[in-house]
């Protein structure tokens, strides 16, 4: 090889460049359920962060919980579940974040709170319609509803549908919230999951009162 080669082969091999090193593994974190009751905790893990570092937890933008990741890049806990807005029955999706101020990660869960309800709530009961929601009542339960009198005999009962989703909810299409005559009184719209009406029902189980000031 001559001299000029010998510097073209060696300018060459400067040239090459060196071997990229491994990227650390990217941070994870899960909620091992899909929702959570507002009565339970919401438990997480995590792995891949950075070793015996102090971490924080947040929920929509709010702390919620800290701790320290293990020696072995490992984290777990649990917060109490938030609650839907305005504290009415019904359910949400939410952004939990855990960051150790280097590393961090997300993941989405839901939360649920206990009850039954029919929106809109408001209006005059000989012509109202909307929709009926029972939330919480757990998951590929049939769920029925039972019109009582004020003087606590069954008038009606219908099947609102079975409960579907993460959080075991039921949700109507609209539709009259009495298909019938209703006197005046204090009516009771009791939610179960049982066919048959019975005044004293096993959980789960919702009980509204819908007092009825005129004849229709």
């Amino acid at each position: 090889m001559t001299p000029r080669r010998a510097r073209l082969a060696l300018a060459a091999a400067t040239l090459t460049p060196l071997a990229a090193a491994p990227a650390a593994p990217a941070a994870t974190v899960s909620t091992p359920e899909a929702c959570y009751s507002s009565r339970e905790p919401v438990d997480y893990v995590g792995t891949e962060f950075r070793p015996r570092a102090p971490y924080r937890v947040y929920v929509a933008g709010r702390r919620v919980a800290t701790g320290r990741v293990s020696a072995f890049g490992d984290l777990s806990g649990d917060f109490r579940a938030p609650v839907p807005a305005r504290g009415r029955p019904g359910e949400r999706r939410w952004t939990l974040t855990v960051t150790d101020g280097v590393r961090r990660a997300s993941t989405r869960f839901r939360s649920t709170i206990f009850g039954a309800d029919y929106r809109p709530d408001r209006g005059d009961p000989a012509t109202l319609r909307g929709r009926f929601y029972a939330f919480d009542f757990g998951r590929g339960r049939t769920v029925y509803l039972h019109y009582v009198r004020p003087n606590r005999r069954l008038r009606l009962t219908i099947r609102l549908g079975r409960t579907g989703g993460p959080c075991g909810t039921v949700s109507t299409p609209v539709r009259r919230i009495f298909p019938f005559r209703a006197g005046p009184g204090n009516w009771r719209l009791q939610f179960d999951t049982r066919r048959r009406y019975d005044p004293t029902p096993p959980r789960p189980y919702v009980r509204l009162i819908v007092p009825i000031l005129r004849n229709r």
